[in-house]
Formats: structure tokens, C-alpha cells, sequence
């Protein structure tokens, strides 16, 4: 089952975009979709998300399954 969270700020509640992937899987910052009009650089292999607007530690919130449409 594929799932979305959205990724938000600790410390300001800024949602930065979302994380899509296999609930069984490990999350990956590869598996990151930034949301529409997101100013920073993307992050790379191994780095950690943090907060686009205040550079905080984030955290996944509203997960829930992802509904495809054909």
C-alpha cells in the first residue's frame, strides 16, 4: 500500500510538501514532493528534510493511503 504524509516544521508548523512511499518500506528523502512554489534546494541522499522556511527538524503528520485514479 502506498501512503502520503506531509512533511511539518517542529518549530513553526510549516508544511514543506510530502513524502510518498510503500508503508512497509523506509522512508527516503528521494521519495520527497515538494509543494507548489517550495524555494529551497532539494535535499540529497543521506541529508536530512528540514524546515524550508526555518530550517527546523520536521516531522510526518496525516499519513494516509494514496488513492490512485486511472
Amino acid at each position: 500500500m502506498i501512503v502520503t504524509a506531509d512533511v511539518k516544521c517542529y518549530h513553526c508548523g510549516h508544511v514543506s510538501g510530502q513524502v510518498i512511499g510503500a508503508r512497509e518500506g523506509p522512508l527516503r528523502t528521494s521519495s520527497f514532493v515538494p509543494r507548489t512554489g517550495y524555494t529551497k534546494e532539494m535535499p540529497r541522499a543521506g541529508e536530512r528534510l528540514r524546515c524550508e522556511r526555518c530550517e527546523g527538524p520536521v516531522y510526518l503528520e496525516d499519513v494516509s493511503p494514496m488513492t490512485l485514479e486511472r
